[in-house]
């Protein structure tokens, strides 16, 4: 499967990895290989980021 550049909000670009499918194949979550504490879910259908979780601001120094 061939993934289009994906950047976040502020215009970088995301490096996925660790990529699992979900909601009937019609969105993907995945870690931001350049910092593994973001946790990204993105929607397949409309091309852009659903929603993102910082694990570092959830979980404090149990993040690290």
């Amino acid at each position: 499967m061939h993934l289009p550049v994906i950047r976040d909000q502020r215009g970088d670009i995301l490096e996925p990895t660790n990529m699992m499918l979900h909601n009937n194949e019609s969105s993907m979550i995945f870690i931001d290989k350049n910092d593994s504490n973001r946790v990204i879910s993105y929607d397949l259908e409309a091309g852009a980021i659903a929603d993102e979780f910082n694990l570092r601001s959830k979980l404090g120094d149990q993040g690290a």
